[in-house]
């Protein structure tokens, strides 16, 4: 499918405009009614995952499954996705079931890519038994921090996110040539920040946790493929911790004023993007050719 100038517009309307509208149709409905009891279910957080898949879909068009590309496993790991984070705001219990369940499932796939993208290097027996479960644990690591961040830190979470996503867009598509992965950590990046402010206009009608989730679920799979994907290690995966790191960093600076919500919102975003952009330190000084894309 040749979309051409199209490719950004799907990549950032598509996943913007379907959370937003349903955040905030679902916002607007809730005003209406009294006496609503705490909004556990992550509608919201399933709408972003949707958003996503629906953008992908429209990219790449449907494949078929199982996929036989591995640019396509995102498409399918929208729906664990969306699981957890429907249930992103339930027991404990539930959540660190689901968050074990879905990184197991998405780890081994977004690191099935052979390096580099070169067909003829593939992993070492060593490869497979260190970097699942160190990978692994980090994203666990990602999503348990980023539930605890949105419980806690409501007004500034998305806005943190938004922040990092910014940055970790042009990171991927300017200086690790893969455009298309870039764009879609852009679109994630608005969507997370019309939520955002969603958010602090409507306050606990939105569910601000589900959408953290679905983020911290999704976001990373685009971060591995831009990193297995690249030629020359364009993206290695230290310049991945300080964007890892950005979103907590953001929402944790702003205590102080946690009772202003709009204020503590905006500097969240730039300690987002003031940490986020420690990554471009960390890409190597190579001019190497762009990287095949989709």
């Amino acid at each position: 499918m040749q979309l051409g100038a199209l490719e950004p517009l799907i990549a950032i309307l598509v996943p913007a405009l379907s959370a937003g509208c349903l955040v905030g149709g679902l916002a607007l409905a809730r005003r209406r009614t009294t006496n609503l009891p705490p909004n556990t279910f992550g509608w919201e957080g399933l709408a972003l995952c949707g958003g996503l898949a629906l953008s992908l879909c429209l990219l790449r068009g449907w494949r078929g499954f199982p996929p036989t590309d591995i640019n396509d496993w995102p498409l399918f790991l929208a729906i664990p996705a969306a699981i957890l984070a429907v249930f992103a705001d339930r027991g404990k219990r539930t959540r660190l079931l689901l968050t074990l369940l879905f990184v197991a499932i998405a780890t081994p796939l977004a690191l099935s890519v052979r390096l580099f993208g070169d067909p003829s290097i593939r992993w070492s027996h060593g490869n497979v038994l260190l970097w699942p479960p160190i990978l692994g644990a980090c994203w666990i690591a990602l999503i348990i921090a980023t539930q605890v961040s949105a419980q806690q830190r409501t007004a500034s979470a998305l806005a943190a996110w938004a922040g990092m996503l910014a940055v970790a867009g042009f990171v991927v598509a300017e200086k690790a040539s893969d455009a298309q992965h870039g764009m879609l950590l852009a679109g994630a990046g608005v969507a997370a920040g019309i939520l955002g402010c969603l958010s602090l206009v409507f306050r606990s009608r939105i569910n601000v946790t589900s959408v953290a989730v679905a983020l911290a679920a999704m976001v990373p799979i685009w971060w591995l493929l831009a990193h297995t994907l690249s030629y020359n290690n364009l993206l290695p995966l230290s310049a991945i911790v300080p964007l890892a790191l950005a979103p907590i960093a953001g929402a944790w600076a702003t205590w102080p004023l946690r009772n202003r919500p709009w204020l503590s919102a905006v500097v969240s975003l730039v300690v987002a993007v003031a940490v986020a952009a420690i990554s471009l330190a960390l890409l190597p000084n190579t001019s190497a050719e762009i990287t095949p894309g989709w």
